[in-house]
């Protein structure tokens, strides 16, 4: 039937004719994928080799397909033969999938009855060949480690350890305004934070650093290119996975800190979607001009950390989005139990100074802060509108409008 749809009707299926026709879509002849796709393992010590799954299913189908030429030779009933027919098709079957009847208990299994580990269970999932091996491949000049927190570093700082410090390099070339700043990091080595670990000369020539034993003894010449170690400053890209939108992956400043793991500020899990629960992210050094070009753009527009891209608003827990909802709109916010809420009369000529809670009305029974509140003046007169509270346990300084209540 499928060889009787004509070339016309094929293009109007979306087919090419010269390279596709609908026939070819059932396998008549089955392709053998070659050994480097199925190699064998040598077991141990010994001379032993244990093939590959794919290798075993292929056997499988080889064997059953003989049986099946042996029986169609030997004329035996059309029954017998429909039922050799339908293994061969399961084990052909199988090859490709060897999960689509695990639901009916019936699967290749090996001796052990393990099942077989086919085509579709080498592609699919985490470990799988497309995320396992090609999105998630392990490259170079990258680092991976556990994340946790830090509220000292700025949102757009990583703390990176100081061996990965060591083990990431940045490539620099010589020039004569950096010729002894380079030449210094030189004679640190590779071991002496921060240093360097390969000087490549102007023919490509490379230079390892740890082997190298006077390294006072090796100069530098413009067009040199020294690898040195990365440090404060430096700017890599952060990612954690997955990576669902564009702020999965961000450009940071580098801070080389102590111990083991990646420290970034608590502001910028939100775009990450990431918590200090275990989680781990990837780093990249940049190491060509182009990409360090591009890192200085992202890190020069600052909305990725405090914007929403496709909702247009603040990062951050919904909690305080409320609360900055509720201040914008002028709404009447409840007082916290340890915030004195005043409200200041703007009509006097001279403002109260009150060192208690007299001069102000308090909202709140459970406040016990002293507070003490007063207008700021402003040259011979004073500014009626604006007012300022200072809270002793915290010395924080908030601005508000007089008359409003927090």
């Amino acid at each position: 039937m499928l060889r009787n749809v004509s070339d016309r009707d094929a293009r109007l299926l979306g087919l090419d004719p010269r390279h596709a026709r609908p026939e070819w879509l059932l396998l008549t002849v089955l392709p053998v994928p070659p050994p480097h796709v199925r190699p064998s393992v040598q077991l141990g010590d010994s001379n032993q080799r244990s093939e590959d799954d794919l290798t075993h299913q292929l056997v499988n189908i080889v064997k059953a397909n003989r049986t099946l030429e042996q029986l169609c030779r030997a004329g035996e009933a059309p029954h017998i033969v429909s039922q050799f027919e339908e293994l061969l098709q399961y084990k052909v079957n199988a090859l490709f999938d060897n999960e689509a009847n695990a639901k009916d208990g019936v699967q290749e299994k090996q001796r052990g009855g393990k099942p077989l580990k086919t085509i579709r269970q080498r592609l699919k999932g985490k470990e799988g060949r497309i995320r396992g091996n090609l999105m998630g491949k392990r490259v170079d000049f990258s680092a991976r480690t556990v994340i946790t927190a830090d509220p000292n570093l700025s949102v757009d700082q990583v703390g990176v350890p100081r061996s990965i410090a060591k083990t990431l390099t940045v490539p620099e070339r010589v020039a004569p305004y950096n010729v002894h700043e380079l030449s210094a990091l030189v004679r640190n080595g590779p071991e002496v934070w921060p240093g360097a670990r390969y000087v490549v000369h102007a023919d490509g020539r490379r230079v390892d650093l740890r082997f190298v034993k006077h390294l006072n003894d090796l100069a530098l010449h413009t067009g040199f290119v020294v690898e040195r170690h990365l440090r404060d400053d430096d700017l890599i890209v952060f990612n954690r996975q997955p990576s669902l939108h564009k702020m999965s992956i961000m450009a940071h400043r580098v801070k080389v800190l102590d111990h083991s793991t990646f420290r970034l500020n608590l502001s910028v899990t939100s775009p990450y979607n990431a918590d200090f629960d275990g989680d781990e992210m990837n780093l990249f050094a940049t190491v060509s001009v182009e990409p360090y070009a591009v890192d200085a753009r992202r890190l020069r527009e600052r909305r990725p950390w405090v914007v929403s891209f496709s909702i247009s608003r603040p990062f951050g827990p919904r909690r305080e989005r409320n609360e900055s909802r509720r201040w914008r709109t002028g709404a009447a916010a409840t007082p916290s139990p340890r915030t004195a809420s005043l409200t200041l009369d703007t009509t006097q000529a001279r403002p109260p100074i009150c060192g208690s809670k007299s001069g102000a009305r308090a909202d709140h029974d459970g406040a016990e802060e002293y507070c003490l509140s007063a207008v700021e003046q402003a040259g011979d007169g004073h500014r009626p509108g604006l007012a300022v509270s200072l809270c002793e346990d915290d010395f924080s300084r908030h601005v508000h409008r007089a008359g409003s209540t927090f």
